[in-house]
């Protein structure tokens, strides 16, 4: 399709203790650059294909409209087991992005 692909890799932050948010932070990033190098060996790498990854702190409905009203986006594929502790349903998230998406098995 010769499109911009954007990975992008959403995480909550609870913190368990005070004073650690920070180094959980870290750990929850790097951990996320861990598993998507492994992707972009395997798939992304000399394939032609334009990308950039980001790692973000939120709900995924959150940072999936952000993305939406800051970036043109043409078409989003995520994994069907999203799950969202918001009140935003997968519905409403569609309807505030207005563009199509793919759900993954």
């Amino acid at each position: 399709m010769r499109a911009h692909l954007s990975i992008l890799y959403t995480y909550r932050l609870i913190q368990p203790r005070s004073g650690e948010i920070i180094n959980i932070k870290k750990v929850m990033e790097h951990e996320a650059r861990q598993k998507f190098e492994l992707l972009e060996k395997d798939f992304l790498q000399n394939s032609g294909i334009v990308y950039d990854f980001k790692v973000e702190v939120g709900f995924i409905s959150d940072r999936i409209e952000d993305r939406a009203k800051n970036n043109a986006l043409d078409f989003v594929v995520m994994d069907k087991t999203m799950r969202s502790n918001s009140n935003e349903s997968l519905e409403e998230l569609l309807e505030h992005i207005h563009v199509p998406m793919l759900l993954v098995p």
